[in-house]
């Protein structure tokens, strides 16, 4: 369902459309669950995906923050029976529980002493646990001195 927007006093007509869809959307996924679900989802994901990417991507994977989004639709899903919009829309719903489970990902994540890099298409570079920064600068500073020395050696005598 598309729903479109005025301004001035068309608002108030926004806000009973938006309602009027929310309550339609609540009723089917109570009925049909999953028929409702699939309404959820595609009505829903681009803001949900949103929210989590913002908040998670600098320290997850893409699969991270898709399977963060699949955990946020099926959190809804399971409290669907409890969902109030005298207190607020669906999309507010989503919002707060997309923000909240992206927040527990980037804790979890941040966590985790492994150090994530991105090459240059934006994908993680995972490195081994065993991988110690200060080592490897240690070991490439080595090797500048060494060839320094053996460049200053000059030619082999035959």
């Amino acid at each position: 369902m598309f729903l479109y927007e005025s301004k001035g006093e068309g608002n108030f007509l926004l806000e009973r459309r938006v309602n009027m869809f929310d309550s339609v959307l609540l009723k089917l996924i109570k009925t049909d669950k999953n028929k409702g679900l699939l309404h959820l989802i595609d009505q829903y994901t681009p803001l949900v995906y949103t929210i989590v990417k913002s908040k998670i991507s600098s320290v997850c994977t893409e699969e991270d923050i898709e399977e963060t989004v699949s955990d946020v639709f099926n959190a809804f899903y399971n409290q669907a029976e409890s969902v109030d919009l005298s207190r607020g829309s669906i999309a507010a719903y989503l919002a707060v529980i997309a923000k909240r489970k992206a927040v527990d990902v980037y804790r979890k994540a941040s966590k985790n002493k492994e150090v994530r890099l991105l090459n240059d298409e934006n994908e993680a570079i995972e490195l081994p646990d065993t991988f110690n920064l200060e080592d490897e600068v240690q070991k490439k500073e080595l090797r500048k001195i060494l060839l320094s020395v053996i460049n200053s050696l000059g030619e082999p005598d035959s």
